[in-house]
């Protein structure tokens, strides 16, 4: 579940998941004019072998999520992560920024509430549970000592009836690494950024630049 750089129809389908220009502008704009960090107002360290979780949530309006646990495929180790911690991300969207032990995880637990006029529902919908990965296609990595993006999540619930069903649509978005830097700068300044893509091998930003520049000067020539 490498990165393969002489398999040019992997890059490919990988690079589709950004739109080439905007990466390397983007890269380029992050290595040569970081963000000035104001001074932090508490640490940064991470604890040993932890690493940053990423993620942007996508809810249906009026959506407020409740839960959301992960589960160390590897050990069964479960991290409930704290949405309460998340920050406002666009419409009905959520920026979160939580240190997990590193590792590969699927999500395992996901609740939400919706407003009812002012108020948020105090009767949750039941939490919607996996009790194992389906494939390895339903994983992600955290690697240790960076921030790792897992993408943005869009969560659909349905109901038929007495059936509830769900879907979740994930996807890498440039846009929400330009909302990294301007939410939490501190920590943006201070460590590497992963892409963490579902089913892959984490791979570190500047690489993956790296890589599509190698594409780009290949398909050139």
């Amino acid at each position: 579940m490498g990165f393969d750089v002489t398999n040019r129809s992997q890059i490919v389908s990988i690079a589709q998941m950004f739109r080439r220009a905007a990466v390397l502008y983007l890269c380029s704009a992050f290595l040569a004019s970081p963000t000035i960090a104001a001074e932090p107002t508490h640490s940064l360290a991470l604890l040993k072998n932890h690493g940053y979780l990423l993620i942007r949530f996508v809810g249906s309006s009026g959506e407020r999520i409740t839960r959301f646990d992960i589960t160390n495929v590897d050990t069964g180790e479960i991290v409930r992560t704290n949405p309460d911690l998340c920050k406002s991300a666009g419409a009905n969207a959520w920026l979160c920024l939580e240190s997990v032990p590193r590792g590969r995880y699927y999500w395992s637990k996901y609740a939400s509430e919706y407003r009812v006029g002012l108020e948020y529902s105090r009767n949750q919908d039941p939490v919607i549970e996996q009790k194992q990965p389906s494939s390895a296609s339903d994983t992600f990595q955290i690697v240790a000592g960076v921030i790792n993006y897992a993408g943005d999540w869009d969560i659909s619930i349905t109901s038929a009836g007495a059936s509830r069903r769900y879907s979740v649509d994930i996807e890498q978005n440039i846009k929400t690494l330009q909302q990294l830097f301007e939410r939490y700068p501190d920590y943006a300044n201070t460590y590497e950024i992963y892409l963490s893509m579902m089913g892959r091998e984490a791979i570190s930003f500047v690489e993956f630049q790296k890589i599509i520049e190698q594409q780009s000067g290949s398909a050139k020539q």
